[in-house]
């Protein structure tokens, strides 16, 4: 059965992809990628940057090598794939 729960953002590299190998040996590469809307506030007429998200995204096998091949940190990029979320904690425990 097909999944239709697929995801589509567009967003800048935080970071050049850099290839590595899971122990099985295929290829893997992941990168940051930052998403942050652009809005024209309609009182001043200024563009002012929204809120960011950052996403981490991960490839495998010939998909990887391309990446790698291809982007690196600044590029603009559409993803279009599964979602999983999960939080972070900083050293002070926020």
């Amino acid at each position: 059965m097909a999944s239709f729960n697929k995801h589509f953002v567009t967003g800048r590299l935080g970071k050049t992809p850099e290839l590595r190998y899971i122990p099985s040996g295929k290829e893997v590469t992941s990168f940051s990628l930052i998403r942050q809307p652009r809005r024209l506030n309609q009182q001043t007429q200024q563009w002012e940057d929204g809120d960011a998200t950052w996403y981490e995204v991960t490839m495998y096998g010939r998909l990887a090598n391309n990446v790698v091949d291809s982007l690196e940190k600044g590029f603009e990029v559409t993803v279009v794939g599964d979602l999983k979320t999960g939080s972070y904690v900083n050293r002070e425990g926020v």
